[in-house]
């Protein structure tokens, strides 16, 4: 969920997750995964995006690609 002191501005609030948090805490192995909740009142698609990539760059997401699927862009693996 956003906060209320970004909720006009989701953008840094992603920003902030992405280039601030997530390395943090990888770095001081605060976390073994992230995940995100993409929904009205949550994240849109391409932010939840943005805060997957992240986590997949830091070794907090795990990467597959669909054996069903013909794309070679990888997709994240949900955990649950």
């Amino acid at each position: 969920m956003i906060p209320r002191e970004f909720q006009k501005r989701p953008g840094a609030w992603v920003d902030l997750i992405a280039q601030r948090m997530i390395p943090r805490v990888a770095k001081a192995r605060l976390a073994e995964f992230c995940d995100v909740f993409c929904d009205r009142g949550a994240f849109t698609v391409a932010q939840a995006r943005k805060v997957l990539a992240t986590g997949l760059d830091f070794g907090l997401v795990r990467e597959s690609t669909p054996s069903n699927s013909r794309a070679p862009e990888p997709r994240v693996s949900p955990l649950s």
